[in-house]
């Protein structure tokens, strides 16, 4: 079984990740809907980040209080001094495809999550890397901050397989990538 890279990521209405300092408590109503994440998860045997992720992961508790179940490659020019011990981290230095090939190999067959963020989402999309997309659109608008597909610099193809509407009404738009 060949493992399918797959961009799973929550976006707001006007396409934004993140606000302009990081902050995500836009999506903080949607805790509590179900859609189909835990599902989703099962499938995953490991997942890429990007050292931001990471960080902020770390300095709101993630990891601490939710357990992924997969080992985290993080993409980052350095190694932290004191990685979290709060999942199984490695940290790869050599840029998206070293992270990609480790990814692989941890992953047994499953799936591979880019988590994010948007540069690290850009960086896979862009470098053709991205079989799949799941977009849980988030019917706020933020009017700034990370946008998900700024700096793609290419036109990509994809193909609706699903679109599912869910509490609050929550999208969770589902792609192929032609």
């Amino acid at each position: 079984m060949t493992s399918k890279t797959i961009l799973y990521i929550a976006a707001s209405f006007d396409g934004y990740v993140a606000g302009p300092h990081d902050e995500v408590d836009w999506m903080d109503r949607y805790e509590d809907v179900e859609y189909g994440f835990a599902d989703f998860l099962s499938r995953v045997g490991a997942i890429i980040m990007g050292r931001r992720s990471y960080d902020v992961g770390v300095e709101q508790n993630w990891f601490g209080q939710f357990d992924y179940g997969s080992p985290i490659v993080v993409v980052s020019n350095d190694t932290p001094q004191s990685p979290s011990k709060d999942g199984d981290f490695t940290f790869v230095t050599e840029g998206i495809e070293a992270a990609h090939a480790e990814a692989t190999a941890k992953a047994g067959g499953k799936s591979i999550w880019i988590f994010g963020g948007a540069s690290i989402a850009q960086q896979y999309t862009q470098a053709g890397l991205v079989d799949e997309i799941y977009i849980g659109l988030v019917p706020t608008i933020l009017g700034d901050g990370k946008r998900l597909f700024e700096k793609v610099g290419k036109r990509i193809e994809l193909k609706l397989l699903d679109a599912k509407r869910f509490d609050q009404d929550l999208m969770l738009l589902h792609y192929a990538v032609r």
